[in-house]
Order: C-alpha cells, then sequence, then structure tokens
C-alpha cells in the first residue's frame, strides 16, 4: 500500500466517523486530532504528556460526568473556548500538563499561596502533618498503591532528594562549631528517644571508637536525669529530636538549660521545641513527607562527623585505637581458646 492509498483511507475514515447520523462535525474531529498529535509529539516545556479528548455532545456529557477540580475556564467567553482560536490549543496544552502536576505546574500553584517556591511550601506542608495529622492521613500521603518496583524507585530517590537538599542549605561554619564542641569536650552525653533514639546510638557508638569520656542515654529512661546531674562542669549534651517531639526530651533539655551545660540539638524541623534551649543547632528537614520519620540525613551527618574527627586526630587517637585493639582481642573467643592451648 502506498502513502497515497493510507492516506486516502485516512481521509475515508474521518469521512466515515464525521457523518450527519453520528453528529460529529467532521472538522472538530480533524482540529482534535491535530492538537492530539501535536501534543504526543511536542509535549510540553520538554516533558511527555497526555490527555484525553472527548468528541460527542457537550450537554450528553455533562450529564454523565462530575467536575473533581475548580473548571479553569469558568467564565471565559465561550468564542475564546473553540479550536478554532490558536490560543486554545495553548492553553489545552497546559492543561494536558498539568493534570500530570508537572515541576512548574507545582511552582506557580504554590506561589499562588503566597510561597516564594515548592521548597518553602513542602516545608510547611510537613511540618501540618507532623504535628496535626493523624496516622491514616500519614498512611495516605506517603505511602501510595503502587506496585513494589514503584515504592521502591520513591524510596531511593526520595533519600538522595532528601541528601541533595541537605547538602545544598547547610551552613558548614555550624557544622565546624558542632565538631569543635565534639573534639574539646571532656564529657559527652548523647540522648535520644524513641525513633531519635536511633541515630543517638549511632554517633555515641562511633564515637566510643574515637574517643573516651561518652555516654548514650535513652531519654524515656528516668536515670537520665541522674547522669546529666552529676556530669562534670563544661560536659556537651547532644539530643537528637524527630517530629511528635517526646515529652522527655523537652525536659531533658530544659534541665541541660538548667544545668548551664553545653546543648547541640539535631532535630528534623523548626518546629522543634528543643530549638529554644539550644546552644547550637542543626534543622534537617526532610523534602519529602516520610511515613514514620527519616533518618537519611541524620546517617550521613553522623557519618561526616566521624570523618571530621578522626582527620582532625593525631597521636592520642592513635593509642586510643591500639587500646581498643587489645581489649578486643583479650575477649575475642578463639583468642583465650588459643591462648589456653
Amino acid at each position: 500500500m502506498t502513502y497515497a492509498d493510507m492516506l486516502e483511507n485516512q481521509q475515508s475514515l474521518l469521512q466515515d466517523i464525521g457523518t450527519g447520523e453520528r453528529g460529529v462535525n467532521k472538522k472538530t474531529l480533524e482540529d482534535v486530532i491535530l492538537l492530539a498529535v501535536e501534543i504526543a509529539r511536542e509535549g510540553r516545556e520538554g516533558r511527555k504528556i497526555g490527555t484525553m479528548f472527548v468528541v460527542s455532545d457537550a450537554d450528553e456529557t455533562l450529564k454523565r460526568s462530575k467536575c473533581l477540580i475548580l473548571d479553569p475556564l469558568w467564565h471565559h467567553p465561550e468564542e475564546k473556548k473553540r479550536l478554532t482560536d490558536h490560543n486554545m490549543h495553548e492553553t489545552i496544552k497546559e492543561l494536558a500538563q498539568a493534570t500530570g502536576v508537572s515541576e512548574a505546574t507545582v511552582v506557580r500553584f504554590v506561589r499562588t499561596l503566597g510561597f516564594e517556591g515548592y521548597s518553602g511550601f513542602l516545608h510547611d506542608l510537613r511540618d501540618v502533618v507532623d504535628t496535626d495529622s493523624p496516622m491514616l492521613e500519614r498512611i495516605n500521603l506517603s505511602a501510595p498503591e503502587t506496585d513494589m518496583g514503584s515504592r521502591l524507585h520513591t524510596v531511593v530517590w526520595e533519600g538522595i532528594q532528601n541528601l541533595q537538599h541537605f547538602y545544598k542549605q547547610v551552613d558548614v561554619s555550624v557544622l565546624e562549631k558542632i565538631v569543635d564542641h565534639i573534639e574539646q569536650s571532656q564529657d559527652i552525653f548523647v540522648i535520644g528517644s524513641r525513633l531519635s533514639y536511633m541515630p543517638a546510638y549511632f554517633l555515641g557508638w562511633v564515637l566510643t571508637k574515637i574517643r573516651r569520656g561518652v555516654h548514650i542515654l535513652k531519654g524515656s529512661d528516668s536515670t537520665s536525669f541522674d547522669w546529666l546531674a552529676n556530669a562534670q562542669d563544661n560536659s556537651l549534651v547532644i539530643i537528637f529530636s524527630t517530629t511528635r517531639y517526646p515529652n522527655e526530651l523537652i525536659r531533658l533539655g530544659r534541665t541541660v538549660k538548667r544545668l548551664d551545660q553545653t546543648l547541640i540539638v539535631f532535630a528534623d524541623s523548626s518546629l522543634c521545641p528543643l530549638l529554644s534551649f539550644a546552644d547550637l543547632t542543626l534543622v534537617t528537614p526532610s523534602k519529602n513527607i516520610p511515613l514514620f520519620g527519616d533518618l537519611t540525613i541524620f546517617n550521613a551527618l553522623i557519618r561526616f562527623i566521624t570523618l571530621e574527627l578522626v582527620n582532625r586526630s593525631g597521636p592520642a587517637f592513635t593509642q586510643y585505637q591500639e587500646l581498643l585493639e587489645q581489649l578486643y582481642l583479650e575477649n575475642d573467643t578463639f583468642f583465650n581458646l588459643r591462648g589456653h592451648g
């Protein structure tokens, strides 16, 4: 079949669809198909988009339809909403992209709400979700019904986005001051509760491999107050705090302030009430809305602190490592068996 034959068949098909019996205007049908081809070929703002056209009696279609969003064409003149107007083609392309929720559309939307950009909007939305939303709502926001592969991709990609956001926003001078305090303080108390106990334990554990005088405390344990009350002057207290901030951590922060010890707070939101008690703070907000929390940034932060302390270390660190290795050997089962053999 030649190209001319194919073209003739296509024209014949359009004529069959656009017969008077069907009630379909042939010119309207051609305009819709041309517009659909443009959208499929060109996309929008460099992105592939898709949409659906219904060519039928408008009144009958509306009887069987329900509007799920505000009508963006409401109150516009009828003549401006016809396909014969080329500007309407651009409007339809824009709406086709908007229904796919492109990044540019979202940015324009949040700016109409008074935010400078999407990150500011998401930050405030995340704070509202963390403090006011019940768990079922958080599940609906954080765990969409998709296949397993898509969920894995989402989790990994969100982790990457969070790390990129942290890297771009972090104040390196604050990080340097935090490392200075950890290096110079004689005694360090690392505290967390519930979810935040995980990064607290991680930091405390790695610090014990680098230096002496490190204590890991659970915020939910009442003996934490005893440890702090008996701490030496100028001790350093580090508290990790994640959203749904436990009251026990707030009480501990207030106690540290009253005892005039140095307090560093790592938090995942600027709404954290512990920040008002701290001498140094580092807020690491997530760009996404996690289901039960996200420790990605905290883990990266702890790894950085570890590397920075090791990089600053001198002969004392080498001697401490040799002591640890000797202790590990003495407590190794196989070493003890060899020693008695």
